[in-house]
């Protein structure tokens, strides 16, 4: 006798009248009924089959048991507090849905499970479709190709069901929607789905059919970084509203097109990947923003996502991300990415001084700009004057009339430095902004005497390297063999060999280098005085070793570079940087220690004081006097006699 057939719970039939909290049963009795027969209809395996009918059996059993009406989220839940469930459980439960909203299984959840969605597409679709096709690398194989078109379909198909008829159509909220209803058995398999819909917008975007904040969008939603306007506080909001109409000047989308130009332009100055991939990530995802809020570029925005990403999302990289759109605010100015800039991260002090201050001031820095002093000496100026101005507009001044010499008495124990010679440093500026001031007429003459120096001059003991740490240095350059270790093994033996500055050293150029008669034509940033300095065989031979192993392939025609991107001309302190590296104790000496203990090695040879001042770019010979307390054995031959140093002895007792 034949087994008889297992009674599907479906086929019991229900109470006319069922008890109250349990209506839904019907409804849930037929759609699994409707979800089997369609599986039956279309060839489903008995093991299709039955995990279908178990899935809907025990997620009927478990509303019940917890007095639960049925929804697509406790579906949605039930999966997942369960998990590992049998793999066929999830979509068994999406079909399930699929027939409460839409009374048929929908093909892109159809079985079996692999669909060709390219043959139900309408021809708008099937244009767009073709127009992605033929985009894809020719070096793919065929059957990825095939693949990554059919997810494509698959999109557009579920796309042209909502009755979206043309690209333009689609918004952010269309994205979620088919995001919300397209399932896949795995994270893996999601993932993969939407990279190819990212892929096919954004090359739908270059054709210029859709924006390009669409492509990226899935990206950055997976991930959990999507910024939404709701997300930002009352002033970050504030503040972005108030550069809404400003940031209409910069279209949003002509700010994406710009930005693989400029991803291009930090790759070629040999930029790393770490950078890139930090400034890839948030200029798409400021672009994604700026276009969900119908915006345009500004940099009060880009500051303000900086901001948020800090602080919500723990961005390490968020020094990165600032300089990220400091360098692309200026390349959108000069069309050229400026590596060299250097950027501040708060405003300059100045800047906010009253309009009384900052007209002086400004006419003063403009005056020592005509006069042709360097830059740093300018903002050093600038600097020591505005702590003058600051204090003086916390008083409640009005204008530098008001200033008296009690004023600038009171400044001058209020400004505290660390040293005395930082305090005369700003002194001395700020007394000739005071004088300035008094050729105008501004202020009384004579004002500018209240502000007294701190310390006089005074003489210190000059130290210089020892046998032990030369050694060091020596030792360092035999084991040297990474780009760094190299050119801090150059750079210190140019300081300690050629008794060069570090500003001077910094600035040598290949050009600079006579190989043929071993020297280095040097023009002295401090003085402006033209040297040129005999070049040691062991100095050669450091430099050329650092070109040929160690210096990175640069156009720049500084000898000493950066050892990552820009590669560019290094600043005087990688200098210091580099002879602290070799001799860690030697911290707090500075890099000039290498210049004295040059000038003190040509004494101690008995070299002419003129060649050494030649050598050293001194116009006397005066500066050398206080190098000669290190020439112990000529120093021996010049003592004099207690009694011509004014010490008288007495019975074996210093008077």
């Amino acid at each position: 006798m034949a087994r008889p057939r297992n009674v599907l719970f479906y086929e019991i039939p229900l109470p006319d009248k069922l008890p109250e909290g349990i209506e839904w049963l019907r409804k849930y009795h037929r759609n699994s009924q409707l979800l089997i027969e369609y599986l039956v209809e279309n060839g489903a395996k008995s093991t299709a089959y039955h995990t279908a009918v178990r899935c809907l059996t025990l997620f009927r059993d478990y509303l019940l048991a917890n007095e639960l009406i049925y929804s697509a989220a406790l579906a949605e839940k039930w999966c997942s507090d369960n998990a590992p469930l049998v793999k066929g459980y999830e979509i068994t439960l999406t079909r399930l849905q699929d027939f409460y909203e839409f009374g048929e299984v929908q093909l892109w959840n159809a079985y079996p499970y692999v669909v060709q969605y390219d043959l139900s597409l309408n021809e708008y679709w099937s244009s767009m479709l073709g127009d992605f096709s033929r985009s894809l690398p020719g070096e793919w194989k065929l059957t990825y190709q095939k693949a990554v078109r059919n997810a494509a379909a698959r999109f557009l198909y579920g796309i042209q069901g909502s009755g979206i008829t043309n690209l333009s159509q689609i918004t952010y909220i269309t994205l979620d929607q088919y995001l919300e209803k397209d399932h896949h058995a795995s994270h893996n398999s999601t993932v993969k789905y939407i990279c190819i819909i990212g892929d096919f917008l954004l090359v739908m975007a270059d054709a210029g059919r859709c924006c390009h904040g669409l492509g990226w969008y899935y990206y950055f939603k997976k991930s959990g970084h999507i910024v939404l306007n709701d997300d930002l506080s009352e002033a970050q909001a504030e503040r972005i509203e108030a550069a809404r109409e400003k940031s209409m000047e910069f279209p949003s989308e002509e700010y994406a097109l710009l930005i693989p130009d400029f991803l291009a332009e930090l790759e070629a100055l040999g930029y790393s990947g770490s950078p890139i991939k930090t400034s890839r990530f948030v200029l798409y995802n400021l672009l994604v923003f700026l276009q969900m809020n119908g915006l345009g570029y500004h940099e009060e925005i880009s500051a303000v996502w900086v901001e948020y990403a800090k602080e919500h999302w723990q961005l390490t990289g968020w020094k990165q991300s600032r300089r990220t759109f400091l360098l692309f605010d200026n390349y959108c100015r000069q069309n050229a990415v400026m590596p060299q800039t250097i950027f501040r991260g708060n405003a300059l002090k100045y800047k906010s001084l009253p309009t009384w201050c900052l007209t002086e001031l400004e006419a003063f820095i403009n005056q020592k700009q005509r006069e042709g002093w360097k830059k740093s000496t300018v903002d050093m100026y600038r600097s020591s004057v505005a702590r003058f101005c600051s204090y003086a507009a916390a008083l409640g001044l009005d204008s530098f009339q008001e200033i008296t010499p009690e004023t600038v008495k009171k400044f001058n124990c209020h400004d505290l430095h660390s040293t005395a010679e930082g305090k005369n440093a700003y002194n001395g500026r700020i007394r000739k902004f005071l004088k300035y001031l008094e050729q105008k007429g501004t202020i009384p003459y004579g004002i500018h005497h209240a502000l007294y120096a701190k310390a006089a001059p005074k003489e210190q003991i000059v130290t210089i390297l020892n046998e032990s740490e030369r050694d060091q240095i020596r030792l360092a350059g035999i084991n040297a063999v990474t780009p760094l270790e190299l050119r801090d093994y150059a750079m210190v033996m140019v300081g300690l060999y050629m008794g060069l500055r570090a500003i001077d050293v910094a600035g040598i150029r290949i050009s600079d280098i006579n190989w043929d008669t071993q020297s280095i034509r040097v023009l002295q940033e401090k003085t402006s005085y033209e040297i040129e300095v005999p070049m040691p065989t062991v100095v050669g031979n450091a430099i050329y070793r650092y070109i040929k192993e160690g210096r990175h392939p640069s156009e720049s025609p500084y000898v000493f570079i950066k050892n990552r991107a820009p590669y560019d001309r290094i600043q005087s302190s990688a200098c210091l940087d580099g002879l602290n590296r070799i001799l860690p104790s030697l911290k707090g000496r500075g890099y000039h220690v290498t210049r004295r203990t040059f000038a003190t090695e040509q004494l101690r040879k008995s070299t002419n004081r003129h060649v050494i001042a030649d050598l050293l770019g001194h116009r006397d010979t005066t500066s050398l006097y206080h190098y000669l307390q290190h020439d112990e054995d000529r120093m021996r031959l010049c003592p004099i006699s207690m009694q011509e140093a004014g010490i008288s002895c007495r019975g074996g007792l210093y008077d």
